[in-house]
Parts: structure tokens; C-alpha cells; sequence
């Protein structure tokens, strides 16, 4: 009886798949069951999830389509916002919209999405947030205070680094030179717009290059009719002095970003599934996986150690609630058949 219903979602035209989704929220034939709804919901790729939801607000009505909201109410914002998107960048657009309204902004999702999209995944993140009605830049503006931090994520929106897969060592060298300058410890005020140019106008490999070259960069400057030697230091203890909260916090993500994007999406996962996370956990380990599917979730799936670690992973987490765990495992089975 259970694989008869999902026939017509395995067929899979929006219409059949439209008609699975209203059985199963009505509980036909045998009574509302969570586990069909979740099946029926995100065991599928984001396009055909978003053909079968709109469909399916066609053909049933309005009514009913907030009937499924209703009945999935106590899940997690970040798995609900999922249903209907047709790319990560809409899921994307709609953490960072969702992430800037209230009182105060959430900085952990914030930073998370803008310091490991690249410039093109950024662009189609400002695309959906348009279709959405909000102009992210013009949010950012408005809704992150003043000071730095802001400044950070703007540069970020803008999405204009160079992105060629290229590199230069003579540019590295002037760069981990101009770094030292632009720092407190050469000038009374630190220039983060000289810093910004550097870090976020470069291409990935040529960052990456010009953070093993800081490393083992020697600094010498004239003070006083003296020359004065600063010790070596890594990029990461450059930021640590030189910045403070949520800045600081941006700038390291940042780092450990750009050195490995993929062990960057790994360890979000695995830091969300720690035993004592909690909520914020759950929800760390939700948007990595949705924001990533249809980019490079399966490489980041084999990174962890495979689908079924991972699967395994989340059935043991103490702090996923129930629910995300369906919803998540039926994403990884969607979209990481050979993981």
C-alpha cells in the first residue's frame, strides 16, 4: 500500500507529484503520516520540489496549501523556508532576508552564507532576493549598524572578486607587505578599506597563496631613525589583533573559507551535530545541506565520509529534532545517490 502511493510521485510530472502531496497531507488512503509527508516533500531536487508545490497551489487552492504549513508549524523556519525553492540561492536569499528582520540581526547565519558563496553564487543570491522583493545590499545598508562588520558584508554583497584561477607570488609579496601597512601596528588607525581590496577582491587561489606566503613574511619598517623587525605571524593572528567581535568572527570564517570551501561546509555540518549544540546546531547542519544542494553537496558528502556516515551522523544527533532528521536524510537521498 505504502509504495502504491508513492507511485505517482516517483512517475513524476508536477501534476502526479501535486496529487502525492495532497493525499499525503490529507492522509489518504490510510490516515496523515509524517513519514509520507517528508518523503513526499524533500526526497526530490529543488526544481521538481518547486514545479509539484506551485502545481499544487493551482490545482488544490490557497487553503489548502496553508493546510501543509499548518501541519508542518512546529518544524524548524529553516527546514520550512526549503519547500518551495527552486535553487539554493532562493534558499540563500531567504536565510539572509530572514536572518535581518527583528529587533537584532542574527550574525551566525549571516556570516556563515556570505563568507563561503563565491562572486557568482553571490549574484544569484541577489537575483532571488529581488524576486523576493528586497534589495539585499540596500537591507545590509540599513540593518547591521555601523562599523566594520558592515563594511565586510557589503564589500561581500558586491560580488566583484576576480574569480580567474590564476595566481602571483610578486602580488602576494606586495600584498603581505601593503597588509602589514595598512595594520595598527605600523599606522595609528588600521585602513580597512586598504585591508577589504586585498581580501576580497582577489581570486581564491590567489588568497590562499598569499596566506602561506604572510606566514613566513619578515616586516621591516623605519620608526624613529630605527628599523624595527615585527615577528611573523599568520593571517589568522593578524586578524585576531587587529579586530574584535562580530568582525573578527566574520574575517576568520572567511579564512578558513577560502583555504578550503568544501572542509568549510564539512565542519559546519560536524560542529552542528555535536552532542550539546542545540538549536542553533540543528539549525547550522539545516542550512548547510539545503544551502548546498545542487552545488556541491555530494563533495561535500564524500569529504564527511560518505552518505551513510553522514546519514548515521544525523540519526544519532541528540539535538535534531525529529522531523529535520526525516527531512534531511531524504534530502541526502535526493540528491547523493552515490555518496
Amino acid at each position: 500500500m505504502f509504495l502504491l502511493f508513492l507511485i505517482p510521485s516517483i512517475l513524476g510530472s508536477p501534476e502526479s507529484d501535486a496529487k502525492a502531496l495532497n493525499e499525503a497531507l490529507n492522509g489518504i488512503p490510510d490516515g496523515f503520516n509524517e513519514s509520507t509527508l517528508i518523503t513526499v516533500i524533500y526526497e526530490k531536487k529543488y526544481l521538481r520540489r518547486q514545479k509539484m508545490v506551485e502545481t499544487f497551489r493551482r490545482v488544490y487552492g490557497e487553503d489548502q496549501y496553508s493546510n501543509l504549513w499548518n501541519k508542518i508549524s512546529y518544524a524548524p523556519d529553516d527546514i520550512r523556508m526549503g519547500i518551495i525553492d527552486n535553487s539554493s540561492a532562493f534558499y540563500d536569499a531567504k536565510v539572509l532576508i530572514h536572518a535581518m528582520r527583528g529587533r537584532s540581526y542574527k550574525k551566525k547565519p549571516i556570516i556563515e552564507v556570505m563568507v563561503s558563496r563565491t562572486s557568482k553564487e553571490m549574484k544569484k543570491i541577489k537575483e532571488a532576493s529581488l524576486a523576493l522583493g528586497t534589495d539585499l545590499c540596500d537591507q545590509m545598508d540599513c540593518e547591521l549598524g555601523f562599523g566594520d562588520f558592515k563594511d565586510v558584508m557589503l564589500e561581500l554583497c558586491k560580488a566583484d572578486r576576480n574569480e580567474d584561477d590564476w595566481y602571483d607570488v610578486d602580488l602576494a609579496l606586495k600584498d603581505c607587505d601593503k597588509l602589514y601597512q595598512f595594520g595598527p601596528r605600523r599606522m595609528l588607525d588600521t585602513d580597512e578599506y586598504g585591508i577589504n581590496k586585498i581580501l576580497f577582491k582577489r581570486n581564491y587561489e590567489q588568497l590562499r597563496v598569499m596566506f602561506r606566503v604572510f606566514s613566513n613574511y619578515v616586516f621591516t619598517y623605519l620608526w624613529k631613525d630605527e628599523y624595527i623587525t615585527l615577528e611573523k605571524r599568520s593571517i589568522e593572528t593578524m586578524i585576531d589583533e587587529e579586530y574584535s567581535l562580530s568582525t573578527k568572527d566574520a574575517l576568520l570564517e572567511y579564512v578558513k573559507a577560502v583555504k578550503n570551501r568544501i572542509g568549510y561546509f564539512v565542519n559546519l555540518i560536524k560542529n552542528g551535530l555535536t552532542d550539546g549544540a542545540g538549536s542553533n546546531g540543528e539549525r547550522q547542519v539545516i542550512r548547510t545541506i539545503f544551502g548546498r544542494t545542487g552545488i556541491d553537496l555530494p563533495e561535500i558528502v564524500k569529504e564527511f565520509g560518505g552518505k551513510d556516515k553522514l546519514v548515521e551522523s544525523i540519526r544519532k544527533s541528540v539535538d535534531l529534532y525529529w522531523f529535520t532528521k526525516q527531512a534531511l536524510i531524504a534530502i541526502l537521498n535526493a540528491n547523493c545517490e552515490e555518496c
